[in-house]
């Protein structure tokens, strides 16, 4: 336990300061650019800017699973960490259902590189109406966005006891943020253009982690491990530079591990609740399923590689926000109403991901990963394309 206190006083140390000027107030005032301060002041507009950041760092795959990739117990004879069984972990997001074991030490390190451009299949602030400002006004106005973030996470676990891990992910992140504003008066008029480009980073939220082991079990078709605990999302992170959302998160989780084929085979589920601090309507379900395969342990290369696939999913219990309170004056075919501004939906979301990797056990007990993360739908404030992500980790 003081060798975890030690690390996380160092990584704690190690976070400098954040800018004086908010990131968020760059992105909020955007509309002032282009000659337009009474929209920059709108209260809906500035929540719409709001949402945009919040589901941006939501929707990132900031934490890495409390496991580690391989299950380990100190074999006293030998002296040293020994396998315990054939199993891989999930990587890098499922959870599984091992413990680490008494005593032991999991050191993670987690990067990742994120694009997000996308709000529910169109760029990040893409107005489809013009917005009406005054006077029956028809103003074509954008606020194209590009969001660049690199996601660096320590992950830490600690074997507690043999069946009981606690664990501390810390996300630090870089943002850079990238505006193309426009405003265009008449349909044939000039355009007003502006750019803006800002940049933070520092902490993101935390998350802490508490595991306990329920069940082990075996027979002549394989082998299931479940577990049960609780995860805190505490706002450590900075909303008005974008690097967190400014609320935290509570809420209990299980994850089962199956292992099939004579050891060829692993299967990770995990599903769990993320109760909103403070309001409900912050809440969200999570669950995920990753598949897999590698050769049992032996002393061939092969044995040393993991080929990896999995499924991640977040639902929504009620949107993040009420669409009035995102919404102001637009003109459409239809006439004049009220929608919501840069594109924004105000719906409930359900946001499914995957990832896909290979793991390599290097040395003893380090492991490194490599892989890719995609969206698989169009909702919400999306990474576009396909993301790089890579971990290294061991367990002492």
């Amino acid at each position: 336990m003081t060798r975890l206190l030690g690390i996380l006083a160092v990584l704690l140390a190690l976070v400098g300061p954040v800018d004086a000027q908010g990131l968020r107030h760059v992105f909020r005032t955007a509309p002032a650019l282009v000659g337009l301060p009474g929209l920059a002041a709108s209260g809906p507009y500035q929540n719409a800017a709001d949402m945009i950041l919040e589901q941006a760092i939501r929707n990132l795959p900031l934490y890495p699973a409390a496991s580690s990739a391989y299950t380990f117990r100190w074999d006293e004879t030998q002296g040293s960490l020994v396998r315990a069984d054939d199993t891989v972990s999930a990587w890098p997001y499922t959870e599984r259902g091992q413990t680490l074991g008494e005593g032991l030490l999991n050191i993670g390190v987690t990067w990742g590189y994120f694009d997000v451009d996308n709000v529910n299949g169109h760029d990040i602030g893409h107005d489809p109406f013009p917005v009406s400002v005054c006077c029956g006004s028809k103003i074509r106005y954008q606020a194209l966005t590009d969001l660049l973030y690199t996601v660096t996470t320590f992950n830490i676990t600690y074997g507690l006891l043999d069946d009981l891990d606690l664990n501390i992910a810390i996300p630090i992140v870089t943002l850079d943020m990238d505006m193309d504003v426009t405003r265009q008066d008449l349909a044939r008029g000039p355009i007003r253009r502006a750019t803006a480009d800002q940049n933070a980073g520092n902490i993101s939220d935390m998350l802490l982690r508490a595991k306990y082991r329920l069940f082990e079990t075996s027979g002549d078709l394989g082998s299931a491990v479940g577990a049960g605990g609780v995860r805190v999302r505490l706002p450590s992170g900075n909303a008005r530079q974008g690097l967190g959302t400014g609320y935290g998160e509570i809420g209990p989780y299980v994850a089962l591990t199956t292992s099939l084929a004579g050891g060829w085979l692993d299967s990770d589920w995990d599903a769990g609740v993320d109760a909103g601090i403070g309001n409900l309507r912050w809440s969200s379900a999570h669950y995920s399923w990753e598949l897999d395969f590698h050769a049992p342990r032996g002393e061939d290369w092969w044995s040393r590689l993991a080929l990896m696939t999995s499924v991640l999913g977040r639902s929504e219990f009620t949107s993040l926000r009420q669409a009035t309170s995102i919404s102001g004056p637009h003109v459409t075919p239809a006439g004049r109403f009220s929608e919501p501004y840069l594109g924004l939906d105000a719906s409930r979301n359900t946001y499914i991901d995957a990832t896909f990797g290979v793991r390599v056990d290097v040395w003893q007990s380090v492991a490194v990963s490599l892989g890719v993360f995609k969206a698989l739908n169009s909702v919400g404030v999306r990474p576009d394309g396909w993301s790089p992500v890579a971990t290294i980790e061991g367990t002492f």
